[in-house]
């Protein structure tokens, strides 16, 4: 394998670029496969179909570079953006550009997450895609820990997987989720979501 994603030539390990290998055995970093999955579903060296399931519920590969599940270490200021059940941070260089933003006084930040293209209002504090800003979410700047159960993972990553990755033990954990929305969308069971 590879050090480095071929798509965004970051290294496998690090800002939370995680490798995934598809059914072609071409090997790209997670966030890259969504993108390609998005535009069109086909590998970018083949063009054979990636399955919708490595999407929903990736196999990492194992990394010769440190795990960047501590990138986002303990007791700094992330980005993060509301999902139906819960809050996800930012993958690092998002974070990172949403940051440089809101210091340097912008209204508004414009990145691209997995092919896509959004813009976040920084007096709102809401993110919309580009090409269609009727969906919204909620996003906010928040001190990151581990141990917060609103948070769900970085970037469409559970933690459950990060955990996988980095070998840190699971926490085994019963959770009664309750909700108290009116919105049934939003009370979904908490396991059959793939979010991100």
């Amino acid at each position: 394998m590879e050090d480095e994603c071929p798509i965004c030539m970051t290294k496998f390990g690090e800002k939370n670029r995680f490798a995934v290998k598809l059914k072609c055995e071409h090997v790209f970093c997670y966030f890259c496969v969504k993108g390609a999955f998005n535009l069109n579903s086909k590998c970018p060296y083949c063009r054979e179909e990636i399955s919708a399931e490595i999407v929903k519920k990736p196999k990492f590969l194992k990394s010769k570079n440190k795990s960047s599940e501590s990138d986002s270490s303990e007791g700094t200021t992330k980005w993060f953006y509301k999902g139906a059940n819960g809050w996800w941070v930012y993958d690092e260089d998002t974070c990172e550009l949403i940051e440089n933003a809101f210091r340097n006084k912008q209204q508004s930040c414009h990145f691209t997450i997995s092919g896509l293209n959004y813009v976040l209002d920084f007096k709102s504090l809401t993110q919309s895609r580009v090409d269609d800003s009727s969906r919204r979410r909620k996003v906010k700047r928040d001190v990151f820990t581990k141990s917060n159960d609103e948070i769900k993972g970085i970037g469409g990553i559970l933690k459950r997987d990060l955990s996988v990755i980095s070998g840190s033990p699971k926490r085994k954990k019963a959770r009664l989720v309750v909700s108290t929305s009116t919105n049934a969308n939003e009370s979904k069971d908490e396991a059959s979501q793939s979010e991100g």
